[in-house]
């Protein structure tokens, strides 16, 4: 794989594992209004069914990270996983038949809430086939969500309620982001399977990742919307509150940011190299922008009733 590819999709390995957070307690905050399901194009009741479905207890805990997921035309194979990482990949990335954002779970997009503990420690590996071949969204969501529902019993339900959040406006001084130069490079698809969209002959994806230098956070984010990088780079890893782009700014951009990051059990005085700025200080000095406390509403997903698998 060439070396520009490994950039684009490094995201995954480090800004997912920024972003990604645990599940929360159902009693972080009371309801303030219970919404309704949204409207989805497939859903558990409305996929095709599975040929056959094997769920196995995994041996891994703590802090491992399991196995791939494998999707073809007509199986799906998910290795080792976490029964939290489950219904977030089902009702959240993969709702409704189609791929999301990966932020479209966690603190910038919806929390999964309740459940006991074993719901984020236990681990399982998921074997199905489907009956035909099946688009790989469509497993993944509406098929898992069906598997779910059926072996560990899940019941969930949405609902949104008030939150403190970051407000991402433009600074005093005005922006200082660099507009994207359109040729350049191609704009990775946020929704998209793997991120690197398909790329004509001569066509590089534009680079988009995180990496730490010692103490300091460098972020990466070429071709990128405000959207995409308040969401997806701008976290609950490193921000107590989900961030809620306020700029009106539209477009695409090539985002470069420098920060010291509060990351719980890091302690910075451990490095040699100096740290940097805080992310709000960095944000206004080198991008023009800020972060401003405000009131909001956050969207979580509740599990209302959960079980441990039947035996195959």
């Amino acid at each position: 794989m060439i070396v520009l590819i490994v950039k684009a999709v490094v995201v995954l390995s480090v800004v997912l594992l920024l972003v990604m957070s645990p599940l929360r307690s159902a009693s972080m905050s009371a309801p303030q209004n219970t919404g309704a399901p949204r409207p989805s194009v497939a859903s558990a009741t409305t996929a095709p069914t599975w040929d056959a479905v094997s769920v196995k207890p995994c041996p891994l805990s703590g802090g491992g990270r399991g196995g791939p997921t494998i999707v073809s035309t007509d199986r799906l194979t998910i290795n080792c996983q976490p029964v939290g990482g489950l219904i977030a990949t089902a009702y959240l990335i993969y709702e409704g038949g189609r791929k999301h954002a990966f932020y479209a779970s966690g603190t910038n997009g919806t929390v999964v809430v309740g459940g006991e503990p074993w719901v984020r420690t236990d681990r399982y590996t998921v074997n199905a086939v489907a009956p035909r071949p099946t688009n790989a969204a469509l497993l993944q969501g509406p098929m898992m969500q069906a598997v779910l529902e059926d072996r560990f019993r899940l019941r969930v339900h949405r609902e949104t309620r008030a939150m403190p959040v970051y407000n991402l406006v433009v600074a005093k001084r005005g922006s200082k982001l660099t507009t994207f130069k359109p040729g350049s490079c191609r704009p990775l698809d946020m929704d998209g399977e793997g991120f690197v969209p398909p790329l004509a002959a001569g066509e590089k994806p534009c680079e988009s990742f995180a990496s730490f230098d010692g103490p300091v956070l460098r972020m990466d984010a070429v071709g990128a919307t405000v959207e995409d990088f308040a969401r997806g780079f701008l976290n609950g890893a490193f921000l107590d509150r989900r961030v809620v782009n306020r700029t009106g700014l539209s477009g695409r951009f090539d985002f470069h940011l420098q920060f010291s990051p509060a990351v719980p059990g890091v302690n910075p005085s451990a490095f040699t190299d100096p740290a940097g700025p805080s992310v709000f200080t960095a944000l206004e000095e080198q991008l023009g922008l800020r972060l401003v406390p405000a009131k909001g509403v956050g969207e979580y997903l509740v599990i209302d009733r959960i079980q441990r698998p039947t035996e195959d």
